[in-house]
């Protein structure tokens, strides 16, 4: 996922909360991609800042929770 992509939270249909959210939020919009560190040693996670437009919210979510709805070009 880059910047400006469209983006959800992956919902499986038994995941009451993460269905919750996506119906609160709404899609969000990718405004920022970075690499964190869990240690030298360790695997690197990368996390999104998200804008959701329906909430009006900006919120940080580690990119594997998220699934792409559109692609930017």
């Amino acid at each position: 996922m880059k910047v400006g992509d469209i983006i959800k939270r992956k919902a499986k249909e038994y995941d009451k909360w993460c269905i919750q959210q996506n119906n609160i939020n709404g899609y969000g919009l990718v405004l920022k991609r970075e690499v964190k560190y869990l240690d030298k040693r360790s695997h690197t996670t990368p996390i999104l800042t998200v804008y959701y437009c329906k909430t009006g919210k900006i919120s940080t979510v580690a990119e594997s929770l998220m699934e792409l709805i559109s692609e930017t070009r």
